[in-house]
């Protein structure tokens, strides 16, 4: 009798070990490009790792149908922002609110027309990157008060150009000033990104702030 427990244990081990190789197999051929992207078009993401939030920037180099998705390590989509959307050439960023993600790799596939990219990230709640990532050697500066019910101020000298976007990453405001506040009474009450970058363009943080009643 225990020679039948451990044969069929053995037997049900090499089974669940196979199964498993196959399914990485099939994500990686699901999410490795068939027909390579125009090597104008790019894709990636930063912060990586990331705490809370993330943002997905990609350039299209021509007019086409666009589909961007998140999937996790099993294949499961865990976001679609839009499918066979039309999109003229450019460069897009769209921020994606990862709170809710289990810590693990996430992959990233980025549609266009015929041709795919994709690339990965690993969500890692606890490191603190995502809520405040510095792309320039500045001291550390506050963003307060957060929430708010008009004025944000923010600690950073100089030139800046402050960029809100709604959770979906559409830009509903900007501005260029070397003021350290900015009113935020004319938005709805709701959870924003705010992307603070350098007179010269270059990305300061990324923030999330929210407009309170």
């Amino acid at each position: 009798m225990i020679n039948l427990v451990a044969i069929y244990y053995e037997n049900y081990k090499k089974i669940y070990d196979m199964k498993r190789i196959v399914l990485t197999v099939l994500l990686i051929n699901f999410l490795s490009p068939s027909v390579k992207g125009n090597s104008f078009d790019t894709l990636y993401v930063n912060p990586n790792p990331c705490d809370s939030v993330t943002t997905i920037h990609y350039t299209i180099s021509h007019t086409d149908s666009i589909t961007l998705e998140i999937f996790n390590n099993l294949g499961q989509a865990t976001k679609i922002f839009f499918t066979k959307f039309l999109m003229t050439a450019g460069t897009y960023s769209t921020v994606y609110v990862t709170d809710s993600l289990p810590n693990g790799f996430y992959y990233v596939r980025l549609k266009i027309g015929s041709s795919q990219k994709s690339t990965k990230f690993l969500k890692s709640k606890g490191n603190g990157v995502g809520l405040i990532e510095k792309t320039l050697n500045v001291s550390d500066f506050n963003v307060y008060p957060n929430p708010t019910t008009s004025i944000l101020k923010i600690e950073y000298q100089g030139v800046k150009n402050y960029i809100i976007k709604d959770l979906t990453g559409k830009t509903i405001f900007f501005i260029q000033t070397n003021l350290n506040e900015i009113d935020l009474s004319n938005l709805s009450p709701g959870n924003y990104i705010l992307e603070i970058y350098s007179d010269k363009k270059k990305l300061i943080a990324t923030k999330k702030i929210i407009r309170s009643q």
